[in-house]
């Protein structure tokens, strides 16, 4: 590669994720096209002159979440990582953060859900305490429920 084409994919991807400009103030002030931009970011990144790292992190994780989501055709995952010396209860509540983290992520309004709810699943109904129900509806999908059904018309959601 000529020095002067590795020059100006080192420039753009400087501007890009050092300055933090977007691709429109970069075509701007370079003069290049942003879709071309777009391009020449994409080939830095393929010669080796960018290397993107995130650090004090295992992306394993990532690449795990990536490949269940495909193989099962899931809308959303979450895998909560264990974390050495945590006792129970700190994992539970990460598992009813992440849990409620991703419920939002997934629902729409007006969307009705059944839901299991026990003692495992209290921490997903701490953190959605500062949710607004009006949105949802949720109701038990528990053995307890089939004796006395849930008030409103539930359909159980393909979370």
């Amino acid at each position: 590669m000529r020095n002067e084409r590795k020059k100006l994919l080192a420039k753009l991807a400087y501007l890009y994720y050092i300055e933090e400009k977007s691709q429109a103030e970069i075509a701007a002030e370079t003069g290049i096209y942003r879709t071309t931009v777009s391009r020449m970011l994409a080939e830095a990144k393929k010669k080796g002159i960018v290397k993107i790292e995130i650090n004090n992190f295992d992306t394993r994780l990532f690449q795990l979440e990536k490949y269940v989501k495909e193989k099962y055709r899931l809308k959303g995952i979450d895998i909560v990582a264990n974390v050495p010396d945590e006792s129970t209860a700190e994992l539970e509540e990460r598992l009813g953060q992440s849990a409620a983290n991703l419920l939002r992520a997934l629902l729409d309004d007006h969307m009705n859900v059944g839901f299991s709810w026990g003692k495992k699943s209290q921490p997903v109904g701490r953190t959605f305490k500062s949710t607004t129900f009006e949105r949802y509806s949720f109701c038990s999908t528990s053995w307890w429920s089939q004796s006395h059904p849930c008030p409103i018309s539930c359909q159980y959601s393909d979370l």
